[in-house]
């Protein structure tokens, strides 16, 4: 059978799980295969093999930091370290909880172990090998998290921090007065006030997906705007739609046990921490609802990150089992 066909069997809720999963496993390992996806859905349209009105997601489902583009930018890299490069980076110990995190998916399981960290940016390039993640924490309150065979350059931290990334990075932006933050990659730059967000750079393909605030994602010849929940793709240079994304938890998974929240409301902090943990919390106070949580997590348990997102927007939980009840004090 080929794609093109597995690919209608999937859309009209006719593939086994078995086949489903081969879908969205290919989906996950181009960028070119994603828009094979979304042009066969388009074909199938208009020749009446699907409805015209069906819903579709853009989504590379999971990990789209795909392990063949890791180990082509890994080479990259150790070519460097073979030629005499070295790692301008040391990793930082014993910061507990300062890792991370944005909102993730179920925990998954990876083809390697990866290690993790915090590190203090200095103005240098931070390089990750194919089993490293690793944190970056500026002055200003900013996280990056690195994903495997990653490179990111810290052109300057301040007075507005701008990046220069090879691969892919989860960025948290503290809202600080128009302040911008200006991401820059061979295929586009983004800039963005207070956000949060995931970008993966490969050559001149662009992937940009806005987890909170509102983004700019520009291809040197035009600037759209990308809001909380939305996907943009620049391919070979050019911006292409912005598209909703129905599931955007699980474009995170790549980041595991990681979690950040910069000045998030306690109703989206509710449901990141129910998607990352399988978990159902009731805000029952609407009073509450928009008290805002900074802070991060690397992995901790389920119960000492609902009492520090309690302790933070001063309110009182009950937790049974993986079922949590917030009200005010």
């Amino acid at each position: 059978m080929t794609i093109d066909e597995l690919i209608i069997r999937v859309a009209r809720n006719e593939a086994t799980d078995q086949e489903r999963r081969r879908v969205n496993k290919w989906r996950r390992e181009l960028l070119e295969n994603e828009e094979h996806y979304q042009e066969a859905l388009r074909a199938a349209r208009l020749s009446n093999k699907l409805p015209t009105q069906l819903k579709t997601t853009p989504r590379p489902a999971r990990d789209i930091a795909l392990c063949a583009e890791q180990r082509a930018r890994a080479q990259t890299i150790g070519s460097r370290r073979e030629q005499g490069g070295k790692w301008p980076w040391k990793p930082v110990g014993g910061i507990a909880g300062a890792a991370i995190a944005a909102v993730i998916v179920a925990m998954i399981v990876r083809p390697w172990p990866l290690r993790s960290g915090t590190i203090e940016a200095d103005g240098q390039r931070y390089e990750t090998e194919l089993d490293e993640q690793r944190t970056i924490a500026l002055s200003d309150g900013t996280l990056v998290h690195l994903a495997p065979a990653t490179r990111l350059d810290v052109i300057r931290d301040q007075p507005e921090p701008e990046f220069w990334l090879d691969g892919r990075a989860f960025f948290g932006v503290p809202k600080d007065n128009g302040r911008r933050v200006v991401v820059r990659t061979p295929a586009g730059s983004i800039t963005v006030l207070g956000t949060r967000f995931d970008v993966r750079s490969n050559h001149n393909d662009l992937q940009l997906l806005v987890i909170d605030g509102r983004v700019s994602v520009s291809d040197g010849a035009h600037e759209i705007a990308v809001s909380s929940g939305e996907l943009s793709l620049v391919n070979s240079g050019a911006i292409g739609a912005v598209v909703r994304v129905e599931d955007p938890f699980e474009y995170l998974a790549w980041m595991g046990a990681t979690m950040f929240f910069q000045a998030t409301p306690l109703e989206q902090v509710a449901r990141e921490i129910e998607a990352r943990y399988h978990a159902q919390i009731d805000v029952r106070d609407p009073s509450i609802s928009n008290r805002t949580v900074t802070t991060s997590f690397d992995g901790q348990e389920f119960e000492e990150v609902i009492r520090i997102v309690c302790g933070a927007v001063q309110a009182r939980c009950s937790v049974t089992g993986r079922s949590v009840a917030v009200e005010a004090l």
